[in-house]
């Protein structure tokens, strides 16, 4: 297999895509066969509109009814198709004029997508899509289609064009198993071509549970040949380091450091370094002293408070460097600056034994800008490198993130008591019940429409998330023409409550106007008498009103299409030539009839 062939003797690869390639590792044919997919979909069965269910990603079919771009906050695409069973509204934030040419009412599209429930019913958002031939049954997916690791510029369809281009080339030559037979055998796993085309392509029936676990043998298949490949690799790596043998350390210092052993006061730290004269003054060795008071007594911040003992806290090293631990030695960590000012700004009489506050508020009160109004745990706003704070986090502590207006109102305005006793409200009738025009009556929350940089300016409201869309003409009036109190909730949602005095049928044809008239203007209407009744309007009938044969209300009395139910006063045979009256009579004129 020539599977070490650059990515660019593929078809329809050049520098460009092979650029964008190498940002996942792929530079070969080879790595193509290795670019494993992170998950799959079942694109084997289209599931009709009708039966689409909240949060399932399936694959539909259906003619565009309708296309429009709507301004919702933001400019989209909305591409309604229906199949018979039901309908789906396709949502794209970002196309061009090319993609919306190309979706023509009446056209048939192939699509799949996660179907979530909007304000019109069942939508996909940025669904993957193709037309297909209405005349043509377009054949579902034969196996589960895979989804590969990506990056910007590459889409799956193109990733998966390019593993099936590297897979059959594989395929035509041959994929080397490295594995020995016998080893193979006797795992009772697949061959690596027979792994490789299963991941690549699995079969509609494969158990995807398995698939997505990591638990089909496919892929324990080419778990297998890693792990077996990291061993050997290890293996070799000892085997390596156990063939080098170790130099021998030349030794050094041996006798020097058994005199130092055998003196009485051994050297340590900065004692090494020191000249002899420095403790044996005038060369006295008899009465040096051996305790670091004897030495260190001019030294003593502490002026003998602390004991003899100075080894407890100081080290030979640096006699400014301390080691005694304050913490298991007083129950009071110092951190932060507490760590680094004098001892003596907390313990002010020089003496350690004297008790002093090992709380916050002890020590800080006087700095405490809140009056105690936030109780005595300072610790849970501030920090011992800082006392006066840079940042707060209100949303972390508190679950209420302070954003725009609520960020710059001082703290005092919602704690007007002490913490630990006063609960405030998270929801935003809690502080502003008194400037809620709407009396408490809308359920959807203050937040479903006001924004947090002014209560009164910054309003926002998605009409398309009600239960009725604002579709047409009826995005630009306001919103008073419609609701007259500031309730929101007594609206009416019939068109005849509206446009009962624009109604020319005087409530003739029903309260069903959708079924003719258009949002985008009342008086832009269609309707195919023919292909909605049966009953198509030729020669003379095209010329009547609607009223002259629909008397009543549809659907309290069927209208007739009969000739001689609506000419029997016209007919001078009496009924003696039965009801077909066409045989004689047309269309176009009921007068001057001949035989056909």
């Amino acid at each position: 297999m020539t599977a070490n062939l650059p990515v660019t003797t593929l078809r329809g690869v050049g520098e460009a895509l092979a650029a964008r390639l190498r940002q996942l590792g792929v530079e070969s044919a080879e790595d193509l066969l290795f670019l494993l997919p992170l998950r799959y979909e079942d694109r084997t069965r289209v599931v009709p509109l009708g039966e689409l269910r909240q949060g399932e990603r399936a694959a539909v079919e259906g003619e565009i009814q309708l296309t429009e771009i709507a301004f919702r906050g933001r400019r989209q695409l909305l591409c309604r198709i229906a199949d018979g069973s039901g309908f789906l509204t396709l949502r794209f934030f970002h196309f061009s004029a090319q993609q919306q040419q190309a979706l023509t009412r009446g056209a048939r599209l192939r699509c799949f997508g996660e179907a979530r429930r909007g304000a019109g019913g069942m939508e996909f958002v940025h669904p993957e899509y193709r037309r297909i031939d209405p005349a043509a049954a377009a054949a579902a997916a034969d196996h589960l289609t895979p989804i590969y690791p990506s990056t910007e510029g590459l889409t799956q369809g193109r990733l998966r064009q390019l593993v099936g281009l590297a897979i059959d080339g594989a395929a035509g030559r041959g994929i080397p198993d490295l594995l020995p037979p016998p080893i193979l055998a006797g795992t009772g796993l697949p061959s690596l071509r027979e792994a490789l085309l299963t991941m690549h392509r699995p079969p509609a029936d494969a158990p995807m549970e398995l698939l997505l676990e990591g638990r089909h043998p496919a892929q324990r298949r080419l778990a297998f040949e890693e792990l077996l490949a990291h061993q050997l690799s290890l293996r070799l790596l000892r085997q390596r380091i156990q063939s080098d043998a170790a130099r021998p350390l030349a030794g050094g210092g041996a006798l020097r450091e058994r005199l130092l052993a055998a003196l009485p006061f051994r050297l340590t730290g900065a004692h090494q370094t020191l000249a002899c004269d420095a403790c044996h003054v005038g060369g006295h060795y008899k009465s040096t002293p051996k305790s670091c008071v004897g030495c260190r007594e001019t030294d003593d911040e502490h002026r003998g408070s602390r004991g003899p003992d100075c080894g407890k806290c100081h080290v030979t090293k640096e006699w400014k460097t301390a080691k005694y631990d304050h913490l298991k030695e007083t129950g009071f960590a110092l951190l932060g600056v507490h760590d680094r000012i004098d001892c003596l700004a907390c313990h002010r009489s020089g003496n350690y034994k004297d008790k002093i506050p090992k709380t916050c508020d002890g020590c800080h009160a006087a700095d405490d800008a809140h009056a105690k109004r936030f109780g005595s745990k300072c610790e849970d706003c501030h920090e011992n490198e800082h006392w006066h704070l840079d940042s707060y986090d209100h949303a972390g502590r508190h679950h209420f993130a302070l954003i725009d207006a609520h960020a710059k109102i001082d703290c005092y305005a919602c704690h007007t008591a002490n913490v630990a006793t006063q609960k405030l409200a998270k929801e935003c009738a809690g502080c502003h019940r008194a400037e809620d025009p709407h009396g408490g009556k809308l359920k959807d929350g203050c937040g479903a429409c006001h924004g947090q940089k002014s209560w009164r300016g910054d309003i926002a409201f998605d009409h398309d998330l009600t239960k009725y869309p604002l579709l047409g003409l009826h995005r630009v009036v306001s919103c008073a023409q419609c609701h007259s109190t500031l309730a929101f909730d007594n609206a009416p949602t019939n068109c005849v409550d509206c446009h009962s005095h624009e109604d020319v049928h005087k409530g003739g044809l029903g309260k069903k106007c959708e079924s003719c008239h258009s949002p985008n203007g009342w008086a832009l209407w269609a309707f195919d008498h023919g292909k909605q009744t049966h009953f198509p309007l030729l020669g003379a009938h095209a010329k009547l009103k609607c009223a002259d044969c629909h008397h009543v209300a549809p659907g309290t009395t069927k209208t007739p299409s009969e000739c001689g139910a609506c000419h029997r006063k016209d007919d001078r045979h009496l009924g003696e030539y039965g009801e077909k009256c066409d045989r004689c009579h047309t269309v176009y004129s009921w007068k001057g009839a001949r035989m056909q």
